[in-house]
């Protein structure tokens, strides 16, 4: 890293932190999500349990076995996100977008900028190149994961805004998952939204398996630990804990709107973006150094 090793082991500290942070609120609502549901008469921590132990084994499989089965798994859910707009076609009005800016230029624009939280998933980006064999392939790959996170993104809130005209603020359900209750397939598949559960238990265990190997990996290489299965264990006995911690659904709420929303502005859009500043000053320094020692030694 460029700011040589006290740089980098805050930085390994402060990703650490942020990651185990937010894969543990994620878990937290999405077991709290499937209790209220589907499992009513189990407590949440025995479903977060299953997860962090399924997302360990998979884990101890290898990195390579995870971006296999993940390659496998994001376009199933990608099929899945447009069945659930596509199926709802017949109960859309495009009315419910309007007006654009209800409520007016400033609050949507200004007031409303810390919103940019929402693509706090680009810290994943800072992630993925030490991970490639080829970095000629990163803009490739950035551009794709960027594409393909707003295709995410746009159907989802295309289907709760054309759907609903007001959504409940607090409501213990995941807002997707109201949309797939409204579509229909004839008599065939009478509970679609079962379907669309199952598939997003695969797709949440796999971004599980996905954080676990991120935070093992980092801290491994600060470290300068060969064997990544006590980081592994570790992680998913942190994860695990902290996902413990919020009591009710208000907590989770919180968490989600005010701790979440804050740490994604702090560390991805501002502690990462000075990262990338000093390194990029670091390396045009070092490059004009190179450049006039050489010129000196062609003059003599």
């Amino acid at each position: 890293m460029s700011g040589g090793p006290v740089l980098k082991a805050i930085t390994s500290i402060i990703f650490t932190v942020y990651l185990i942070f937010v894969s543990s609120i994620l878990m937290a609502n999405f077991s709290e999500f499937l209790r209220v549901v589907y499992f009513h008469s189990s407590p949440s921590w025995i479903i977060t349990l299953i997860f962090v132990i399924t997302a360990i084994i998979a884990n101890k499989l290898g990195f390579r076995s995870l971006i296999k089965v993940n390659t496998l798994i994001v376009p199933i859910v990608l099929i899945t996100e447009l069945v659930v707009f596509l199926g709802a076609l017949d109960k859309i009005e495009f009315q419910r977008a309007l007006p654009i800016l209800g409520y007016g230029f400033g609050q949507t624009f200004i007031s409303g900028f810390s919103n940019i939280f929402a693509f706090g998933g680009l810290v994943y980006l800072y992630l993925i190149r030490p991970n490639l064999k080829n970095n000629v392939n990163y803009k490739k790959v950035g551009i794709i994961s960027i594409s393909l996170s707003g295709l995410f993104l746009l159907l989802s809130v295309a289907s709760l805004l054309f759907l609903f005209s007001f959504l409940i603020n607090g409501v213990n359900t995941l807002s997707v998952y109201m949309s797939t209750r409204v579509i229909e397939f004839g008599t065939f598949f009478e509970r679609t939204d079962a379907l669309f559960i199952f598939v997003w238990l695969f797709a949440f265990i796999s971004y599980l398996c996905v954080i676990i190997a991120y935070i093992s990996k980092i801290n491994q290489k600060n470290c300068n630990v060969k064997n990544p299965s006590i980081f592994i264990y570790l992680t998913g006995l942190l994860i695990l804990a902290v996902s413990l911690i919020p009591s009710n659904t208000s907590v989770i709420r919180f968490a989600e709107t005010v701790l979440y929303k804050n740490a994604s502005l702090f560390i991805v859009f501002g502690y990462s973006f000075i990262i990338l500043i000093i390194g990029y000053l670091k390396k045009k320094k070092s490059f004009s150094y190179n450049s006039e020692k050489t010129y000196l030694k062609e003059e003599l």
